[in-house]
């Protein structure tokens, strides 16, 4: 089976990101063992999500295999996370208790709800969207800051 995966990284200020300077593609050298079709889709979800930063104009979400972390005006919001296929699970959220204005203290008490709400993901036009019972939060990918 192949599969071939597509995603445009955009830059910090919204703009298409080049091609690599070789204009050679990239290799994959590290097999990834999967014993069903249902895991190596899962596998390459988490990898994109893992591959990118995610930003909107309220804040950044990241992830690893298994936690995501979100940083808006205030709090840290963070918990565990699972995708089967492009369905999606963000168990309960915990955030840190700084003090901040009580505007953004409510915009981290609805972003909580928000992802206690979310059932899918998608990737479309460079864009994760997250999304379920009245709730649709989008985040554009961008290349990480080279450290």
């Amino acid at each position: 089976m192949l599969l071939l995966v597509g995603v445009t990284p955009v830059s910090a200020d919204g703009g298409m990101m080049g091609a690599p300077a070789t204009n050679q593609p990239v290799a994959v050298t590290q097999p990834v063992a999967v014993d069903t079709y249902t895991e190596l889709v899962n596998k390459i979800v988490v990898g994109v999500l893992e591959l990118f930063d995610w930003k909107n104009d309220d804040g950044e979400i990241s992830f690893t295999d298994t936690q995501y972390s979100v940083q808006y005006d205030c709090n840290t919001v963070f918990g565990n996370y699972s995708v089967d296929l492009l369905a999606a699970d963000f168990g309960e959220s915990a955030s840190t208790k700084m003090a901040c204005a009580e505007d953004a203290m409510d915009a981290d008490q609805a972003l909580i709800e928000d992802l206690s709400n979310v059932r899918s993901l998608t990737f479309k036009d460079g864009k994760l969207v997250l999304s379920g019972l009245n709730t649709s939060l989008s985040f554009t990918a961008l290349l990480p800051e080279a450290k």
